[in-house]
């Protein structure tokens, strides 16, 4: 759609994606899923880690608030495990090799810069996100990591993550 509507560059190099929480795991996923369609992946507070026993758990429900049934997703995950492993950014880490890469996250726990509360989803995807970063040094990926403590898997966070990544997005584009 917006290819066919505007000019842009089709190219890797004019192609970056970016999310927050379940977006951060669709942005990692679709990146390492497409290497040739992306150079630049950012992902704040990310579920990417699909085999983290909390984010097996919400993918597997979520679809029941939309009408939809346990496993509507990927599978039931005791079924269907090549499926959830065939989007799962820590099996794919391999294939980001050449894309840049920024990861960001809170750890869950009270007193960050914006307040909150402990924060059990921030806790987990702040592990998931753990995960991938020791994946890709494991691979000897470059990437840039910043777990920044307590925060909270809400808005203000990832305000400042976005204007810590911006920087990244522009020098990607620049080059």
């Amino acid at each position: 759609f917006i290819e066919a509507r505007y000019r842009t560059r089709t190219d890797r190099g004019g192609r970056a994606v970016a999310g927050l929480s379940m977006g951060g795991f669709g942005a990692m996923s679709y990146a390492a899923r497409h290497p040739d369609l992306f150079g630049f992946a950012a992902s704040f507070s990310g579920a990417v880690d699909l085999l983290h026993p909390g984010i097996t758990g919400i993918v597997t429900i979520s679809p029941l608030a939309h009408e939809g049934l346990p496993g509507d997703i990927f599978g039931l995950r005791l079924l269907e495990e090549p499926r959830w492993r065939a989007h799962n950014p820590v099996d794919l880490a391999a294939n980001l090799r050449g894309v840049e890469i920024q990861l960001r996250t809170g750890n869950g726990q009270p007193g960050g810069a914006h307040g909150g509360s402990f924060d059990p989803v921030e806790m987990g995807v702040s592990e998931a996100t753990a995960t991938l970063h020791r994946r890709l040094d494991a691979l000897g990926i470059p990437h840039l990591y910043d777990d920044y403590g307590p925060g909270a898997h809400t808005w203000p966070y990832w305000q400042d993550d976005l204007a810590a990544t911006l920087p990244g997005i522009t020098a990607f584009f620049a080059r």
